[in-house]
This record gives structure tokens, C-alpha cells and sequence, in this order.
């Protein structure tokens, strides 16, 4: 069924996140949801349903990862519309104060004890980072987002910061000054045998074309289908 398909008759963004414990987003969810986080798109092209079906499925993966974390809290009341409040906040300029107080406001339950947890989620399920927070960590060699206070704008700004000196032991920086295209025949293959250097594939987009000079290896995001 093409995702363009869409019901007035039924609102599927009140359904319970809880579905996808041991299910699929269904095809109108999923156009509510591209409708929620980037507007506009009635209809949508081969070419983009092809990016859509890649970005979907990291959907459920990092949404089934949760739900497995809070196995231990009923959930029953947590719907994807939940969700999308949180993304229409955030994109809007919320800073994490208002959008936690909000939660609050609405949630039911257990729900409550991890709105904080809800809107990291989101934040990765939108931006295709993670968020450290202190109970769910990341991956030590992953890289995360710092977002604890003000707007995720700003926390992305105190990200990116250029750091004034490099600490002893750190590895190195390199930066380039002018665009370089490469030819489509350029693959993360054709890296591995011509600079012998290892892909690592990742769904962090902060870790994209990470180097890790010691080891030989390059991080490289591949939901890249998606991003086109």
C-alpha cells in the first residue's frame, strides 16, 4: 500500500506506541507522522518512499529499543500523538523545561516517570541522534547529545563548538575549506580498499564520517537514502 494513503475516518497517531512492541507502523501512521515532522507531503514520490521506508524502519528500531527499557512500566496510555507533541515543541523552539512541564500536564501513570526519557526518544526518532541521559547512557563510543537544559538548538550549538585547545592524548580534528565532490563510484568499499580504512556503519548522524585515526576506521552513517 503506497504511504499516501490517508483516513479521515480515523486519527492513527492516537494509537498506542506500545503497538510496535510487536508490530508495524501501518501506512497512514506513517504519513501522519512525516505530516507531523516535516509538513506538506500529501503525496509522496517512488523516489522519496523509498527514503521514507529506510527512515521508518530506524523508526521501529529505536522505538521497540525503548519500549524494551520500560518493560517494567504499564504504557498502556502512551500514544504516538504524544510523540509528535514533543517534536512539534522542541522544532518549535521549546526549551526542555516547558516541554517536561507540558508532559506532565497530560501524561497518565508510569507514563509520567519517564517523560524525560520520552522526549530523548523523539529527539533521536526526529534528528537521528541519541540524547545521554543517566538512565539509559549510550554507547561509550557513541557520540550523544547533551541536552539538559534551554533549547536542543542550543545544545547543538555547545556541540559543535570549536574547541579552543585539544587536550593531551585527544585524537586529532581535521577540518576542509571547500567543497569536494565525489564521483558516484566512490563507495564505502572502494574506501576500504583504496585508503584501508574499516566502515563502521551507524545510525547517529553525529558520528557521520567520524574518524578514529588509531584503530584505521570511519564511521559512516547509512540511513543516507533517507537524507537524499
Amino acid at each position: 500500500m503506497p504511504l499516501y494513503v490517508r483516513s479521515r475516518d480515523r486519527d492513527p497517531l492516537q494509537d498506542p506506541l506500545m503497538f510496535l512492541a510487536g508490530g508495524a507502523l501501518i501506512p497512514i501512521c506513517k504519513v501522519a507522522l512525516l505530516e507531523t515532522f516535516w509538513g506538506g507531503l500529501a503525496t509522496i514520490s517512488p523516489h522519496l518512499q523509498i527514503g521514507a521506508n529506510t527512515y521508518f524502519e530506524f523508526f521501529e528500531i529505536q522505538c521497540r529499543q525503548a519500549l524494551n527499557n520500560w518493560e517494567k512500566y504499564d504504557l498502556s496510555e502512551l500514544k504516538f500523538s504524544h510523540v509528535t507533541k514533543v517534536a512539534k515543541m522542541f522544532m518549535a523552539g521549546s526549551t526542555r523545561q516547558e516541554i517536561e512541564l507540558h508532559l506532565g500536564e497530560f501524561l497518565l501513570g508510569d507514563c509520567r516517570i519517564i517523560a524525560s526519557e520520552i522526549i530523548d526518544l523523539t529527539v533521536r526518532l526526529v534528528l537521528m541522534v541519541p540524547i545521554w541521559n543517566f538512565w539509559q547512557g549510550v554507547c561509550p563510543e557513541e557520540s550523544a547529545l547533551t541536552w539538559v537544559e534551554g533549547t536542543v538548538e542550543r545544545s547543538f550549538e555547545r556541540h559543535f563548538r570549536p574547541k579552543s585547545k585539544q587536550s593531551p592524548g585527544s585524537e586529532t580534528e581535521f577540518s576542509v575549506k571547500q567543497s569536494v565532490i565525489l564521483d558516484k563510484s566512490f563507495t564505502a568499499q572502494r574506501i576500504e580498499e583504496l585508503g584501508g580504512l574499516k566502515i563502521i556503519w551507524t545510525n547517529n548522524l553525529l558520528d557521520h564520517l567520524k574518524m578514529k585515526p588509531k584503530d584505521n576506521q570511519v564511521y559512516i552513517y547509512h540511513y543516507a537514502s533517507y537524507l537524499n
